[in-house]
């Protein structure tokens, strides 16, 4: 009977170990495309510029064509999931932009950046934890895009 006591502990300790070590694993996987993702986003919005000032040799973001595209590659990178994310746009202009979900409009700031940059922070939420004692974290991943002129 000890024999047999034994044998189901080690095979729960085993399962409760490699249940945690696939999750642990998903969660690696989901913080690596989230991160591509966001570099990838954070690139793409910092494309769009307005013309007339970019013909003057100021680089002032478009935030209305930015902030679009940013939606479309993250349509294209993460199909059908659902991502919170925070944008901020620091240029020539001397003011940093921050953005919500969308065009909801956080804050408006004094740019503390020297060169025009984009900043992406992308949140998945909760990993799928099967553990129950893994609740408390959330998938944040954050890139920094900063355009630097010759």
């Amino acid at each position: 009977m000890k024999n047999f006591i034994i044998t189901i502990a080690a095979i729960l300790l085993m399962t409760t170990i490699m249940i945690f070590q696939l999750d642990c694993n998903q969660m690696i996987q989901k913080q690596e495309q989230l991160k591509f993702t966001a570099d990838e986003c954070a690139a793409t919005a910092c494309i769009y510029t307005l013309d007339e000032s970019f013909g003057e040799g100021i680089q002032v973001y478009n935030d209305k064509k930015a902030i679009e595209n940013l939606e479309e590659m993250l349509k294209l990178n993460l199909k059908n999931e659902e991502i919170c994310y925070k944008v901020s746009f620091e240029d020539n202009s001397g003011i940093k932009r921050c953005y919500e979900n969308g065009f909801n409009l956080i804050s408006l700031e004094q740019s503390s950046s020297k060169y025009p940059t984009v900043t992406l922070e992308l949140n998945a939420g909760k990993p799928k934890f099967r553990l129950f004692f893994f609740d408390n974290i959330d998938i944040i991943e954050t890139s920094r895009y900063e355009y630097l002129g010759y």
